[in-house]
């Protein structure tokens, strides 16, 4: 065996190593259940809505819900969410007072609100409503860009140590009347 081997050989145990020790492994398998981002909840109404990203997608029906959405490794916790769409025209988010969290449709064109984070927009799903239910899955592109660069040590998501299921902070309370900030401290 020649030095240059033996060096290698001794760089790539320290850096594995150091990776181990730091959360590296809990990480990567974190990033990679990031990529589907789901959302469910009990319903009222019938609805379907496809996007193409959180900037452009297109809803049908009329419903509402209270459902549980995660982007990455955040959640919303449970909050109420409507859909009165008509195609390219739709709003997704609390219709009698829409705030920052509200997503208006015109042409197949979204605006977003204060939320989920930029890199978490990046999705590709569909959400579907019926008498009793609602569910949605999508598959969030940043989170596999963010899981592919954390193999070489980049968080482009910002999520390396925070816990699956941490409350995205929307400014909202969930069902227990906990904001993200409470939830926190807890």
């Amino acid at each position: 065996m020649n030095t240059h081997t033996s060096i290698r050989r001794a760089v790539l145990a320290a850096l594995a190593l150091s990776c181990a020790c730091q959360g590296y492994p809990l990480n990567r398998l974190l990033d990679l259940s990031d990529i589907v981002d789901l959302k469910y909840g009990p319903a009222l109404g019938i609805g379907v809505k496809v996007e193409a990203s959180d900037y452009l997608g297109a809803g049908v029906g009329f419903a509402s819900s209270s459902a549980d959405e995660w982007y990455g490794r955040r959640r919303t916790g449970s909050q109420t969410n409507s859909l009165l769409g008509v195609g390219v025209v739709s709003l997704d988010g609390p219709i009698v007072e829409p705030d920052e969290t509200s997503t208006y449709t015109i042409l197949g064109f979204q605006s977003r609100g204060t939320r989920p984070p930029v890199v978490s927009r990046a999705r590709v799903g569909a959400e579907l409503w019926l008498p009793g239910a609602t569910g949605g899955i999508y598959v969030n592109l940043g989170e596999l860009v963010d899981f592919v660069l954390g193999w070489f040590g980049a968080d482009i998501a910002g999520d390396d140590g925070v816990e699956k299921g941490t409350l995205l902070d929307t400014g909202h309370e969930d069902e227990a009347g906990r904001t993200a900030q409470e939830e926190d401290r807890e």
